[in-house]
């Protein structure tokens, strides 16, 4: 099943946006994808692609990569376990096919 990625790497960026204790989310690109993507936006004179969830398709399914800053109110393992569950039920609501992985990383703490 062929997903529209960029769609659900802006949904997903809402989303992991709006978890309690999350208090920024990273881009989960490859710094040279990342400036390229930056570098062509500005040469084509588009706004700044700010969805930074990474979401591919591959052979396995879906995989998506998220980087996140929690505060520090909430501990890292809690604040990755409530994005993990928010990413896995976006996906089952949007009957986005196989799965292959969610990783969530934390960046910073405090």
């Amino acid at each position: 099943m062929s997903v529209d990625t960029g769609t659900m790497s802006h949904d997903l960026t809402a989303l992991v946006q709006a978890v309690p204790g999350v208090t920024k989310v990273y881009s989960s690109a490859p710094l040279v994808l990342s400036l390229l993507n930056r570098t062509t936006d500005l040469v084509l004179r588009k706004e700044p692609t700010i969805d930074v969830v990474a979401v591919t398709e591959s052979a396995e399914g879906l995989r998506i990569a998220v980087s996140i800053a929690v505060d520090d109110r909430t501990s890292a393992s809690e604040a990755c376990r409530l994005v993990h569950d928010a990413i896995a039920g976006y996906l089952e609501l949007e009957n986005a096919g196989r799965l292959a992985e969610i990783a969530v990383r934390v960046g910073s703490v405090g």
